[in-house]
């Protein structure tokens, strides 16, 4: 689950269904975006609510336009399922994390791959960015190691 920037609603995702928009006041259902080919495991919306990012089993991260209910882009580079998303506070990347033991770093408009961060034993089951954004924290890999990376050269802090 997600909630949107403004509150006003939150994403649901599930085991083989679509990623539904949901109103917070009713519960009604806004629209639903179809396209991973098992579940859904992590949701992001972008800063400015105008993007939903969700993350799946198939390994691959889509940016949905909230607009027109259609996949903005596909990222495609995880081996192994997608569990985790982050935005960066301005909006300008996305964070993943996945199976593989590898968080991956996008552009958000593009979709280009910025760079990878790799050094976990294990599946990479969260990502977050630091307020300033300069930052980003990834956390799993046996034993619930916790690396911390500078997002502008990708070295190890």
């Amino acid at each position: 689950m997600a909630f949107s920037p403004d509150g006003s609603t939150f994403a649901v995702g599930a085991w083989g269904r679509p990623v539904r928009l949901r109103r917070v006041d009713d519960g009604g259902e806004v629209r639903t975006f179809s396209g991973h080919s098992s579940r859904t495991l992590a949701l992001a919306f972008s800063p400015d609510g105008r993007t939903l990012a969700s993350a799946g089993a198939d390994g691959r991260v889509r940016l949905w336009d909230l607009g027109r209910e259609v996949a903005r882009r596909e990222l495609v580079g995880h081996e192994g399922e997608a569990l985790a998303l982050a935005y960066s506070p301005d909006g300008r990347l996305l964070a993943s994390a996945g199976a593989d033991g590898v968080a991956r770093l996008w552009e958000a408009d593009t979709g280009r791959l910025v760079r990878t961060f790799a050094g976990y034993g294990g599946p990479v089951l969260s990502v977050s960015f630091r307020r300033e954004g300069t930052t980003l924290a990834c956390g799993g890999g046996f034993g619930g190691a916790v690396m911390l990376w500078d997002v502008e050269t990708g070295a190890e802090l």
